[in-house]
């Protein structure tokens, strides 16, 4: 399987979330941006790696409680954003990235 790309924003509460997405049959690489907050800032990086690896196909909610589980075990805070907007846009982004040929 080649690789693909997806592109997806939501906004919640106003503030953006832009995820770009790499996969193939799995998640290679996860990017998160737009104006919400993440504290401590460097966390970003670590959230976008939880999803590297995982199947593409994986279900939302798992996708969620990753995000919800690692904010709670390390004390990070999401500010204007959530775990399931997090979670709905990785797959948006996949199901755009899904229909290029």
């Amino acid at each position: 399987m080649e690789k693909m790309h997806g592109i997806a924003e939501s906004k919640e509460g106003g503030k953006l979330l832009r995820v770009k997405v790499e996969f193939d049959s799995r998640i290679n690489t996860v990017e998160l941006t737009g104006d919400f907050f993440v504290h401590p800032e460097d966390e970003i990086f670590k959230i976008e790696k939880l999803f590297e690896r995982l199947p593409w196909n994986e279900k939302e909610e798992k996708l969620a409680l990753l995000v919800r589980s690692y904010c709670a075990k390390y004390g990070v805070q999401l500010i204007g954003v959530t775990a399931e907007a997090i979670a709905a846009t990785i797959k948006k982004a996949i199901e755009s990235g899904g229909n290029e040929e």
